[in-house]
């Protein structure tokens, strides 16, 4: 079984990325865990992309990123820390329960009040930066119900307004009639 170390908030890739975003309830020597669908930074491809290999075992409801997991531009996520590891087996490893020594509770991640709040998210170009109007999506709340919809003219999903904070992920889909490669001009709908 390979070994591979935990990715953290801050962690850099193969085209000179930053880890921008990760799970801040948890951390790995004081630096938050990323996990898939988590953000890096691209100079190189020139946008914000998300994480989409990790591995098969879960915390906090998503898998943990590794050194050599790729993000969608295609770039190989670098860990600066080497010795809380995850295994590459398909169960929760021991080298996961190892991990856990190493992982520390941060501030919890969503108020405990109840106050109501609204979310909505944009989807932007990765190249330009700009909005992606006319974009499918599927926004997935915290009790697994989902609201699908197209992006408005400026990129954003609808609002979702809750009676109190809560964890909503945001799913956006793209199709090329080209088949596999998506070219730019394939999103300005």
């Amino acid at each position: 079984m390979a070994k591979r170390p935990i990715i953290r908030y801050g962690d850099r890739t193969t085209h000179g990325g930053t880890v921008i975003s990760a799970d801040h309830t948890f951390a790995v020597y004081g630096k938050s865990v990323a996990r898939i669908g988590d953000l890096v930074s691209c100079p190189h491809c020139k946008g914000t992309f998300p994480i989409v290999t990790g591995a098969p075992s879960m915390w906090s409801s998503q898998n943990v990123a590794r050194q050599d997991d790729i993000t969608s531009c295609g770039a190989k996520l670098i860990a600066s820390q080497s010795t809380a590891t995850i295994d590459d087996d398909s169960a929760v490893s021991a080298s996961f329960a190892e991990a856990s020594a190493y992982l520390s509770p941060l501030a919890p991640a969503l108020p405990d009040d109840d106050q109501p709040c609204a979310i909505r998210f944009q989807a932007l170009d990765p190249e330009t930066g700009e909005p992606a109007p006319k974009c499918i999506y599927i926004l997935t709340r915290e009790n697994s119900t989902q609201h699908g919809g197209i992006t408005d003219r400026k990129g954003y999903t609808e609002i979702i307004e809750t009676k109190r904070p809560e964890h909503v992920g945001v799913h956006f889909m793209f199709k090329s009639p080209k088949g596999s490669n998506i070219d730019r001009e394939d999103l300005a709908v």
